[in-house]
């Protein structure tokens, strides 16, 4: 009887110490599989990793609530512009209900300036109130934008989009200006 109690005593002892070895193992693996991915350049979330900068975009000339002509030039700020992403901008009449109708082509940037030459304003309307959206547009936002003026042709300006296109990533604040006879 003392025998068996003598080997019960030692199973267990020996469990145990598999246990422990076995846990140091599995944390001896965990350290060195994190040293790897430090190593790597992958960084554990909130290791310290620096988020990548907000978008934001804005057009500072015409100011809101003035007056401009047909044509104008727009010019502004972007910050946060990702590889493979531009600026556009969208017009419409001041109004909720109204199309959104792209300017003919994407804007100039060149570090945080932002440039769009001959935007035209209102199409062939002689007056009213616009609305001038300056949005960042990732791949598919851009060809959805040139597929719109492809087929609107060279003398229409089309139905208009419904909404600001699929593959906007940022909207900068809507700035709205008039133009008078």
């Amino acid at each position: 009887m003392a025998r068996r109690k003598h080997r019960a005593k030692a199973l267990v002892a020996g469990w145990w110490r598999v246990v422990a070895v076995l846990c140091g193992v599995l944390a001896v693996a965990g350290v060195a599989t994190a040293v790897v991915l430090w190593r790597s350049g992958d960084e554990a979330p909130g290791a310290g990793a620096t988020p990548a900068p907000e978008r934001v975009v804005g057009i500072s000339t015409p100011v809101a609530g003035g007056q401009v002509s047909q044509v104008e030039r727009l010019v502004g700020t972007v910050r946060g512009l990702r590889a493979g992403e531009e600026v556009w901008v969208l017009i419409r009449r001041a109004a909720a209900q109204e199309a959104y109708y792209p300017a003919s082509g994407p804007c100039l940037t060149a570090g945080e300036a932002l440039t769009c030459p001959d935007v035209t304003i209102g199409g062939t309307a002689s007056t009213g109130t616009f609305e001038l959206v300056p949005v960042v547009v990732d791949g598919d936002g851009q060809r959805a934008l040139v597929d719109y003026l492809r087929g609107a042709g060279k003398q229409s300006s089309g139905p208009g989009l419904a909404g600001v296109p699929r593959g906007t990533v940022a909207q900068g604040p809507t700035v709205t200006v008039s133009r008078r006879p």
